[in-house]
């Protein structure tokens, strides 16, 4: 994602914020247990977030030096129990019966962000006291997200969540407040399916 630099003095800037926010929405997840005993477990489907350091042109770290941007999930979760397997066949990915099991996928929205150790403003200003060109990008990875845990048998596919999301960038004068264009970050995941088998 390209933001633009601040183009006064280094000197102007109070703090600088990034901020982000994910929301998820629609998917399915079916669970079928094929093992003769019940099975019990927890799942967790949604979307990811998080930085890709190696698209990153600044330091993105706050006051402490831990990361602005921390891998976060944005997900739809519960706990499931299933008896043993009811006859149907091994990979047809069954809900129906007792022994399997459709979620579908809620709206979730999650947020975070924090601000930028004053240290390594120089790196979003391109004017006196600044080391930045005009832009300046910040890579961030957005991907579908799914962890199930069994003690069985269990085999599960996934339709993938519908995601959406912004970054803002904004920059906090000592006389003003300019906020930076916000940047989508638009996730279209829809129409692709997950099969996973755990034995």
């Amino acid at each position: 994602m390209t933001f633009e630099s601040y183009a006064g003095d280094v000197s102007d800037i109070e703090s600088i914020v990034i901020s982000w926010e994910m929301d998820i929405y629609g998917g399915q997840l079916v669970i079928d247990n094929d093992a003769v005993d019940p099975a019990t477990g927890s799942y967790e489907f949604g979307a990811k977030i998080s930085l890709d350091s190696d698209n990153t042109d600044v330091t993105t770290v706050n006051s402490s030096f831990a990361p602005v941007f921390t891998s976060t999930e944005v997900v739809n979760s519960g706990t499931f129990s299933l008896d043993g397997n009811d006859s149907d066949g091994i990979g047809d990915y069954s809900s129906e019966g007792a022994d399997g099991m459709a979620v579908s996928g809620e709206s979730v929205s999650s947020s975070g962000g924090d601000t930028v150790f004053s240290g390594v403003y120089s790196q979003y200003v391109s004017g006196p006291g600044g080391s930045a060109n005009r832009t300046f990008d910040i890579g961030i990875v957005t991907e579908q997200y799914l962890n199930v845990t069994s003690d069985g048998g269990t085999e599960y596919a996934i339709t993938p969540v519908n995601a959406s999301g912004i970054v803002t960038l904004v920059y906090n004068l000592k006389t003003e407040t300019i906020p930076e264009p916000s940047s989508m970050a638009m996730l279209a995941l829809g129409g692709l399916a997950l099969l996973r088998r755990k034995r």
